[in-house]
């Protein structure tokens, strides 16, 4: 599945794009979607039993590679299946309003881009 950037609260170059992704509820594929989809799932119990599932900081994403490893660079045995693409954090570019921060688990490096691509997400949760 696929999610563009969008946070309808986003006061720094306007929301994103909303439901630009191809995903399996159409009209939910952008990551702000994402993530009421996921913590309202199994009749309001979220996933694994918590309803407190957000897209993650740059820095948070970023810690989650290991660049180390390559395609994908994260570990294995904690993120099976992790796709070595683009994911999106939740934070946009200072600078760059049309632009979001997306870290690459092909080689764990980060970079931007525009938040109308279609890309991967993961959440996380707890605090900041």
């Amino acid at each position: 599945h696929t999610y563009t950037w969008y946070f309808s609260a986003n006061t720094y170059g306007g929301p994103g794009t909303a439901s630009g992704g191809i995903c399996a509820t159409a009209g939910r594929c952008d990551t702000e979607k994402f993530a009421q989809d996921v913590n309202a799932s199994n009749g309001g119990q979220g996933l694994c039993g918590h309803t407190d599932w957000r897209v993650p900081t740059l820095q948070e994403l970023y810690n989650l590679a290991d660049r180390g490893r390559s395609d994908p660079a994260i570990d294995p045995l904690y993120f099976p299946n992790t796709r070595a693409w683009g994911f999106w954090s939740g934070s946009p570019v200072a600078g760059g309003p049309v632009n979001a921060w997306v870290v690459y688990f092909d080689d764990g490096n980060d970079n931007w881009d525009y938040r109308s691509l279609a890309l991967a997400v993961r959440l996380v949760r707890g605090g900041q």
